[in-house]
């Protein structure tokens, strides 16, 4: 059975749905308060289980078993963050689905995969308790967003060159070891391996910028972290860096790089995390 493919206007305009002796409020109704709530963030709409009927002018009066409501997080050009809702009126007893996770696979049977976290209602023909948790949840997610792009932008501006990369790779391994970190010496060993592959992202005979140094370090470990973490995470990475630079009194200026261009304003790094740090306390 071929499947058709509804604009979002047709499913925003289309009626309640009605089972049995239940008729339930309209999309329109139903995702009230929760489509567009950002304009700057990528919205999508999808309905599925749809109940056809024609009016006597031939025009089609629809309305859908089955609706998915997914925003789109692009925090970076490799990563991206699902937020979605998914409200199943045509089952037993009716429920509704809320997901979050990076590049979430959602199915309109109701099989969800990937999501890092996924909240489950029972709804009645009048119940919108799943609205609250998914505006909640929304600016969670947008505050994370905001700040994680913030840093990237930072990151991605502050320039490593060879030499400060080479230094800073034995810094941290001589750390690890004299320590007896349990990350173990394998992460900072593989990025000095990617660091020297020509073929490598990370290649790094001209120097990298901040942000690329960073995933270098984590690439090997492939870790499940939390996408809206990173960022924070290469924050404290860089500060561990400069605590390093400090200890051994190495006069290296890693932490004092050229003046570069940000909303209009000379700003160095340390400026810009200072005021990242402000803004998120």
């Amino acid at each position: 059975m071929e499947t058709r493919t509804f604009k979002k206007e047709e499913i925003l305009n289309s009626k309640g749905y009605v089972k049995g002796v239940l008729s339930y409020p309209s999309p329109n109704q139903l995702f009230s308060g929760l489509f567009d709530i950002e304009n700057d963030y990528n919205c999508e709409l999808q309905g599925t289980h749809e109940f056809i009927n024609l009016n006597e002018d031939k025009t089609e009066n629809i309305s859908f078993g089955r609706i998915h409501l997914n925003y789109n997080f692009k925090i970076d050009n490799e990563l991206r963050y699902d937020l979605g809702l998914i409200v199943a009126l045509d089952k037993g007893k009716p429920i509704a689905k809320i997901y979050s996770g990076v590049k979430v696979n959602a199915c309109m049977n109701l099989c969800i995969f990937g999501a890092e976290q996924i909240i489950r209602f029972e709804i009645s023909s009048t119940g919108d308790s799943y609205k609250d948790v998914f505006k909640n949840q929304f600016q969670h997610i947008k505050k994370n967003i905001d700040l994680s792009k913030r840093i990237i932008e930072v990151l991605k501006n502050y320039h490593l060159s060879h030499d400060k990369i080479q230094r800073l790779n034995g810094y941290i391994l001589e750390e690890i070891i004299k320590n007896n970190s349990v990350a173990g010496t394998n992460p900072i060993l593989n990025a000095i391996k990617l660091q020297s592959e020509k073929s490598s992202r990370y290649f790094a005979n001209k120097g990298l910028n901040a942000w690329l140094y960073f995933n270098s370090l984590t690439e090997y470990l492939n870790e499940k972290i939390h996408p809206l973490d990173i960022p924070e995470k290469a924050l404290n990475l860089f500060k561990a860096v400069e605590h390093i630079i400090k200890d051994y009194e190495i006069n290296i200026n890693v932490f004092k790089p050229n003046q570069f261009l940000i909303d209009g304003n000379q700003i160095d790094l340390e400026e810009n995390i200072k005021e990242i740090e402000i803004i998120n306390n």
